[in-house]
């Protein structure tokens, strides 16, 4: 081998071998630096009576975001602009489930929102790995329980956990207790969860399982449930499930599977007759997203991350220490 080839050989390898420190040290930092982040409690209010004497209020339910943060970010900009008292987050905040983007995306939604209060219910994102298990843990760190119930003026508002397609007999029985002792103390009833019990635009997917849907019908049928309210089909609707309106949300920044090719969220206004009006919004489904952000949140904060900095590492080494062979070689 030439000269000119055992230089560029060692020049590679010691490229490499930065190449893989450097990326050890900025994902280092990059999660030090989302770990350190301040931003606002997003801790579900359970049992918090808001209002009390309020008759005329309106709300924002938001879905599906998936961190996309350039329509999220244009979403939350209009309702902290509008007359919204508070918004409901029906699950799918983040993409995949990980510390640095819950944060990261939480850092989003304080600095847009500002002091409107959020209340969120888990989606299946936020409890998935890539791998297909489950946990919640870092979705309670950040927002609390997964199920409760809060009020705000006469109405009572339930969140529910759906994030898994179904409800286990715990919750089912916690759901039945709130409508036979709680239910009776307001006027109005708006269940919020991520999974929707049925879809009207694919009957056979992004719904509730069989059995699930069955024995949550049977607990809330004929209990004063006014509205549900959800997310995960990434489009707006207004149906029926048990007798009770259902309205699901459009895409916050998931795939759009809608025949509008644009992002959303709904605004609900309440008066004195229950929910007087449904309201979707909508905003341009452009990608100028801002890609060093979900570089940042996605990529670097990754654990393989630094599995590909030691395989880098060991090539990059590799080639030095071969250069080094070669070059005392020749000098003999």
């Amino acid at each position: 081998m030439n000269r000119k080839w055992r230089k560029r050989l060692g020049l590679c390898g010691w490229g490499l071998v930065f190449v893989a420190l450097f990326m050890v040290s900025l994902r280092s930092f990059v999660v030090e630096s989302f770990n350190d982040a301040e931003y606002r409690s997003f801790l579900a209010p359970a049992g918090k009576i808001f209002a009390h004497d309020k008759q005329k209020f309106s709300f924002a339910a938001v879905s599906d975001t998936g961190a996309r943060n350039e329509p999220i970010e244009r979403i939350l900009e209009k309702i902290r602009h509008s007359r919204a008292k508070f918004v409901l987050y029906v699950g799918d905040l983040v993409r995949y489930r990980n510390p640095s983007h819950f944060k990261w995306i939480a850092d989003e939604i304080d600095e847009k929102l500002g002091r409107v209060p959020l209340y969120a219910v888990p989606g299946n994102h936020e409890i998935y790995s890539v791998n297909g298990i489950f946990d919640k843990t870092l979705y309670q760190e950040l927002f609390g329980q997964g199920y409760y119930w809060f009020s705000y003026g006469n109405v009572l508002f339930i969140g529910l956990d759906s994030s898994t397609s179904a409800y286990d007999d715990e919750q089912l029985l916690w759901l039945e207790k709130t409508l036979d002792k709680i239910r009776p103390q307001f006027k109005y009833c708006i269940i919020y969860s991520h999974v929707p019990p049925i879809n009207v635009k694919a009957p056979n997917s992004h719904r509730l399982f069989d059995g699930a849907r069955e024995r949550f019908a049977k607990v809330i049928k004929n209990k004063g449930v006014d509205l549900m309210i959800s997310g995960h089909v990434h489009h707006f609707s207004e149906s029926e499930f048990a007798g009770i309106p259902l309205v699901t949300l459009p895409s916050s920044g998931q795939p759009i599977r809608s025949d509008i090719r644009k992002f959303g969220y709904v605004e609900f206004d309440v008066d004195a007759s229950g929910v007087s009006k449904i309201k979707p919004i909508y905003v341009d489904a452009d990608d100028d997203m801002e890609h060093f952000e979900a570089f940042m949140s996605n990529a670097l904060v990754d654990e393989d991350i630094n599995a590909v900095a030691i395989w880098i590492f060991v090539v990059g080494g590799i080639l030095v220490v071969l250069n080094l062979w070669l070059r005392r070689r020749r000098k003999r």
